[in-house]
C-alpha cells in the first residue's frame, strides 16, 4: 500500500499539475505561464525533451556506476540525487540532440517522403 501511496502522491498528482500547465500554454495563456513557456532555457529543455525521457534512466545508472567506482555514497531519493541525475541527463540530451537528432532532422530535410512511381 505505501508504494500505491507514493505513486498517487508522488508521481500521479505531481504530473497533473504539469500537464495542466503545459495544456494552458499551449492554448495561449497569458502573464507569468506565457513568460515562462518563451523562456530560451524551457524552450531549450522543450527542444531536447525527447533524450530528457530517453536517457534518464542511463544516466540514473551512470550516476550509481560513478559513485560505486570511487566508493562513494549513492546520493539518497530526494533533490541531491534529482540534480545530479538531472544534470547528467539534460547533458547526455543535449550531446543526442546536437551529434545526432538534430543532423538526422536536417538530412530528412532532403528526403522525400512520397514514393517515385516506376517510369515504364
Amino acid at each position: 500500500q505505501a508504494a500505491m501511496f507514493n505513486f498517487v502522491l508522488g508521481d500521479f498528482l505531481t504530473v497533473v499539475p504539469l500537464v495542466a500547465v503545459v495544456c494552458w500554454a499551449s492554448a495561449g495563456a497569458k502573464g507569468l505561464i506565457k513568460r515562462l513557456a518563451e523562456n530560451s532555457v524551457v524552450r531549450y529543455l522543450g527542444r531536447i525533451s525527447y533524450g530528457i525521457y530517453l536517457y534518464h534512466f542511463p544516466a540514473l545508472a551512470v550516476v550509481f556506476l560513478f559513485c560505486e567506482s570511487f566508493e562513494t555514497q549513492f546520493p539518497p531519493l530526494g533533490p541531491i540525487r534529482f540534480v545530479i541525475a538531472g544534470l547528467v541527463t539534460v547533458a547526455a540530451a543535449a550531446t543526442s540532440w546536437h551529434l545526432l537528432e538534430q543532423p538526422l532532422s536536417r538530412l530528412k530535410a532532403r528526403l522525400s517522403y512520397t514514393a517515385t512511381l516506376a517510369r515504364n
